[in-house]
């Protein structure tokens, strides 16, 4: 049973994905279409690099290329089989030392 993915996008992850260069975009964008796929179908996808963040409960982290990183965390759904992810930062590795994910 497939299942819709919702995305929300904080004002953080706005700001940050102004930052990043055509090709850090791309490289998020296509790890975060990968996400979405595993989320909806519940399919183990190669290569899909995710954790928790130590310190901040609920936080994940994707790892959308070598030295760029997503951090979300997942919502309450408002339908049956819905996910909700939402996006809280995008950048490289200082992002997970900041305190305000």
């Amino acid at each position: 049973m497939h299942k819709t993915v919702r995305v929300l996008e904080t004002p953080k992850y706005l700001r940050d994905v102004k930052h990043l260069n055509q090709r850090q975009i791309d490289e998020s964008l296509r790890a975060l279409t990968r996400l979405k796929f595993a989320l909806s179908t519940g399919q183990h996808i190669p290569g899909l690099r995710m954790k928790a963040l130590q310190n901040f409960p609920g936080v994940l982290e994707l790892s959308c290329s070598g030295s760029i990183r997503l951090t979300f965390t997942y919502a309450p759904p408002s339908e049956p089989d819905e996910v909700v992810v939402r996006l809280l930062r995008v950048g490289d590795h200082e992002i997970l030392k900041q305190a305000q994910l």
